[in-house]
């Protein structure tokens, strides 16, 4: 790591020991938001035709969802520094009307 830049402060979840949280893996999400909610619909993409297995669903407020964004997009950006840039393929980013300034 480098010893100009600070490290970043890690949160961890005093509540419940590592040991006992299921571990999954996505490779999809699908996003509903209400004026009181938003649920992420995570799953995974395992045929052609595109269809997804549900995994898991997460439900929060949307100020939960804005702190998280902003948290998640904090490690994102130290990753890069860490280890090199993310690049997403073009299409996605078509794909998904992602702006120039939500890929990097």
């Amino acid at each position: 790591m480098d010893m100009d830049r600070p490290e970043q402060p890690k949160i961890e979840n005093p509540m419940v020991p590592a040991s006992k949280v299921d571990d999954l893996y996505v490779n999809s999400v699908g996003f509903t938001v209400s004026i009181y909610e938003f649920l992420l619909q995570f799953g995974v993409r395992t045929t052609p035709d595109k269809s997804v297995a549900p995994v898991v669903n997460i439900r929060m407020s949307p100020q939960h969802a804005k702190v998280m964004a902003r948290l998640f997009m904090r490690q994102v950006r130290a990753y890069e520094q860490e280890i090199g840039p993310i690049y997403l393929p073009a299409k996605l980013i078509e794909e998904l009307h992602l702006e120039d300034t939500e890929t990097r």
